[in-house]
């Protein structure tokens, strides 16, 4: 992670530095945001590195032959469940570091960021531990609450 690192998320940093780490995210995701896809740029926009936080990871699916990778979350608020399905697509594995969803159970935080040849990045941090770069040409997003039909 090159801003919302583990200490950031953790709150191992003052005040000051927490705020500072968080607006020089801003600054670059404000940056970059006009050359992500449609579907990664308004997440990123309304995620601001911190939507992912506290999510359960549930599932991820690599598929090499349509060259996408999906991750489904949880969220619990009291007694509601809600669930976030993100669909990455162009996705090579020689490309990405995926290992690290295999040890994780949640996630922390997360950052975009554009990538080498015309791909992008989502650099998400995981819990216990371990962190994952996904490189991709666009992202679908799918949310649902638990009892609502497709």
């Amino acid at each position: 992670m090159r801003y919302l690192n583990r200490k950031w998320a953790d709150g191992e940093y003052d005040e000051f530095t927490t705020g500072l780490y968080y607006g020089v995210y801003m600054r670059h995701l404000i940056d970059t945001a006009p050359e992500l896809p449609q579907g990664a740029r308004a997440f990123a926009m309304l995620s601001r590195g911190q939507l992912l936080a506290s999510g359960e990871l549930v599932a991820t699916r690599l598929d090499e032959a349509a060259r996408s990778f999906t991750v489904i979350l949880k969220f619990t608020s009291g007694t509601e469940e809600n669930f976030l399905q993100l669909e990455y697509l162009g996705v090579s594995k020689d490309t990405s570091e995926l290992e690290a969803f295999e040890l994780a159970d949640g996630c922390l935080t997360e950052e975009f960021d554009l990538g080498p040849e015309g791909t992008f990045e989502h650099r998400i941090l995981l819990q216990p531990e371990g962190e994952a770069v996904i490189r991709f040409s666009d992202l679908k997003l799918h949310a649902k609450r638990a009892g609502d039909d497709e």
